[in-house]
């Protein structure tokens, strides 16, 4: 909630920011289960997200990049959701840490 608030009112004091993050997010709160990820889930999608990350880890550890040797648009798209959803997550960015080299 903080860096989302400092994302959103950078001025503003650590206190504040954690007020602005926690305003700005609630909308978003029942988000992941409209979108499936419920309580009965968890297993699944946890299961799910831990296999992506071990067939990205193996294919970036053989090419530099999704589709070879350069960097695509796919590249690129993919670093917003792993970093700012899942990275900066405590559960799916312990579990990246601890699944991906």
């Amino acid at each position: 909630m903080a860096q989302f608030g400092a994302l959103n009112a950078p001025q503003a004091t650590p206190e504040e920011q954690l007020l602005i993050g926690a305003r700005r997010a609630a909308p978003f709160a029942a988000a992941a289960e409209l979108l499936g990820a419920t309580p009965e889930m968890q297993a699944a999608v946890e299961a799910s997200y831990e296999q992506l990350l071990n067939e990205l880890d193996t294919h970036l550890a053989q090419h530099p990049a999704l589709l070879g040797a350069a960097a695509t648009l796919g590249d690129f798209g993919l670093i917003g959701p792993l970093y700012a959803h899942l990275w900066r997550d405590p559960a799916s960015g312990e579990l990246m840490r601890r699944s991906a080299s």
